[in-house]
């Protein structure tokens, strides 16, 4: 178990930050000033859109409008980031829900305190809404679902964005253990086994499996395309780890 206390409310502040900040390809922050910009965007987030309305319900105008704010207030002259933030930005604003509901509500607590800027007002609302059946149906489901995933991603809040300039170093240290991984060159999938590697604290060295399973029981399976996914089968002993990745669909 992680000797790490949870990580607390989020703060940003002006006078350390330069505001500009480098993108990737992918058009995810990358750099010195990638941590501000997450931080920033996260309190940016907490203040202009209310906990209690859900993310497709502010509209295109005012997504828009966010838009325009990060282009301004952090430099960025092209429109090509546009769809990706604002992806990420509606993802992280049903995820900081997700998280007063889990945390608060269903603990029956208030998040005021720790969250002093957060309108109360909206509160019961909000409470409403996270204990109807309808949604705790929907909860049930979506709880199902992720239980089905065996194999979560190790990334801090940059996401694969930090985990870029890294991918080859540790691609490196997992090859020589997991032979089966040599078959593999597509940069997608180095990229989604990366991510579940674990390092390990006192030898700085990164892993797939849990201490003490053999690397040498390991192999690959095939590439299984369902679906218009793929699902990386790997085998170790009798039991399949399958590492589902999706397929990006061109337009």
């Amino acid at each position: 178990m992680s000797n790490r206390g949870k990580r607390g409310a989020a703060t940003f502040s002006k006078k350390d930050c330069d505001f500009t900040v480098e993108l990737n390809q992918l058009m995810h922050p990358i750099g010195k000033n990638a941590n501000d910009f997450t931080s920033w965007l996260g309190v940016k987030l907490k203040a202009e859109f209310s906990y209690h309305i859900p993310s497709p319900k502010f509209g295109k105008q005012r997504w828009d409008e966010l838009w325009e704010d990060i282009k301004r207030e952090w430099s960025i002259e092209s429109n090509a980031p546009k769809t990706m933030m604002l992806k990420n930005a509606k993802k992280r604003h049903t995820n900081w829900r997700s998280y007063l509901t889990t945390e608060y509500v269903r603990k029956g607590l208030t998040p005021f305190g720790k969250y002093k800027n957060l309108d109360s007002n909206h509160w019961k609302e909000f409470v409403t809404q996270r204990t109807s059946k309808e949604f705790e149906a929907k909860s049930k489901r979506a709880t199902k679902s992720a239980k089905a995933n065996k194999n979560f991603t190790t990334l801090g809040r940059t996401g694969f964005a930090a985990l870029t300039p890294r991918l080859e170093k540790i691609w490196s240290q997992l090859v020589p253990v997991y032979s089966c991984l040599k078959s593999i060159q597509d940069l997608r999938s180095k990229r989604y086994i990366v991510s579940r590697a674990k390092r390990n604290r006192k030898t700085n060295i990164y892993s797939l499996l849990s201490e003490g399973t053999r690397a040498q029981s390991i192999r690959l399976v095939s590439y299984v395309y369902l679906s218009n996914n793929i699902y990386i089968i790997i085998k170790c002993f009798n039991s399949l780890y399958i590492f589902y990745r999706p397929i990006s669909r061109k337009k």
